[in-house]
């Protein structure tokens, strides 16, 4: 439940402001006390970013934080509106909040002029009820997504590519709460070379403006309460035939951060979410890169069925079929206590299969639940069996 704050009563000035917006249903005086008494993070001042704060701000949010670390580049206009020209070159948080107090002197903006990082998440968001996040690329979302599940915050989240566009909302956590976290909808990040950004791929400025304008009405409707929100729903909008789609989400029992995972949540120091999103170590690395780490002592995890190894294996290899992860048998005390002596000693996990495809969504599964130590050697066994005798 999002908290609500005192806040004193309105000025003449206010009052004429907020007017129309008051007859509606549901938006009396008492609505906009709430709204006043909110404090909403903002994660972006882009395209996403722009159209949400514009309309937070008019609709008389009390408090409005923008996090973002970028500048305004000429690039930038033709989708960001609160920016212009005359603003080039200046950090776009700043821009911003000159464009809000302008459009609504009697709401409070807090500039953030900060990259959201690992060390950045967990104070950013302490003094906020509210998150929306408009951020660009898929780390910041994935971190975000975390770290509102771990703070109890609730979040609306959107993204765009091309002529296309998404929203889902997150309410807060809690014991008995059954609606899905970002990471149950979207448990691993796509590999970096699917992940083309708005220079690499284009985008046209009103589906921002559009997707922006529906993150602030969900924003709106969660604070007051007013209606329907998108929990336990993904909304997908496509501007060329305009329209939408609804995809029902649920709570999915195997998630990384809400679900029940018992099997591997001793292995590691690292359990938080927040840590596995921060971490970003290379995901694979050479068939050189392995031997040397092997020679030193690092143990190899093969993922592939018992009948693939007694075909084709390594001397010493520890067998964990990727076919039977979710069991509770696995992984055995003979192969957690290898990799926890592993792990003190500062070894990586070398995973393997036969083709490096396997391994390398095993590494990422491994990943997701707080274990960076996990590394894919890139090509598998195919790769291995050229420089490497098979036993």
């Amino acid at each position: 439940m999002i908290r609500v704050n005192d806040v004193s009563t309105f000025s003449l000035q206010e009052q004429q402001y907020y007017s129309r917006q008051w007859i509606l249903p549901g938006m009396s005086e008492q609505a906009q006390q709430r709204l006043k008494a909110f404090k909403v993070l903002l994660i972006g001042a882009g395209g996403l970013g722009c159209p949400v704060g514009l309309y937070l701000a008019g609709a008389g949010v009390g408090t409005l934080g923008i996090a973002d670390d970028d500048t305004v580049d000429l690039s930038n206009l033709h989708r960001q509106v609160v920016h212009d020209v005359t603003k080039l070159g200046q950090l776009k948080v700043i821009s911003m909040m000159q464009r809000l107090e302008a459009l609504n002197p009697y709401i409070r903006v807090v500039p953030h002029t900060i990259r959201v990082s690992c060390d950045t998440i967990v104070s950013l968001l302490a003094d906020y009820d509210l998150v929306v996040d408009g951020s660009d690329n898929f780390a910041t979302r994935f971190l975000v997504g975390d770290a509102c599940y771990l703070a109890n915050k609730p979040l609306v989240q959107g993204a765009v590519y091309g002529f296309e566009g998404q929203l889902a909302v997150y309410p807060s956590s809690g014991p008995d709460e059954k609606t899905a976290c970002h990471r149950c909808v979207f448990e691993i990040a796509p590999p970096e070379h699917l992940r083309p950004s708005c220079a690499e791929a284009g985008v046209v400025g009103v589906v921002p403006g559009t997707v922006g304008l529906m993150m602030a009405t969900l924003a709106i409707k969660m604070l007051l309460p007013l209606g329907p929100s998108l929990t336990g729903q993904l909304l997908h909008y496509n501007a060329l035939t305009l329209s939408t789609k609804h995809y029902t989400t649920a709570r999915n029992l195997s998630c990384p951060l809400c679900g029940n995972h018992p099997t591997l949540q001793n292995l590691s120091a690292h359990d938080s979410p927040i840590q596995t999103t921060c971490t970003s170590p290379e995901m694979e690395i050479s068939l050189l890169e392995a031997l040397q780490w092997m020679n030193s002592g690092a143990p190899v995890i093969d993922v592939r069925e018992p009948d693939e190894l007694a075909a084709d294996c390594l001397e010493g290899v520890l067998n964990w079929p990727l076919s039977r992860w979710h069991e509770a048998t696995y992984p055995s005390e003979t192969m957690l206590e290898a990799l926890q002596k592993a792990s003190s000693e500062g070894h990586p996990w070398l995973m393997l299969c036969r083709s490096g495809q396997r391994s390398l969504q095993a590494t990422q599964w491994l990943k997701t639940r707080g274990y960076p130590q996990a590394v894919n050697v890139a090509g598998g066994m195919l790769a291995w069996r050229s420089g490497v005798n098979s036993c």
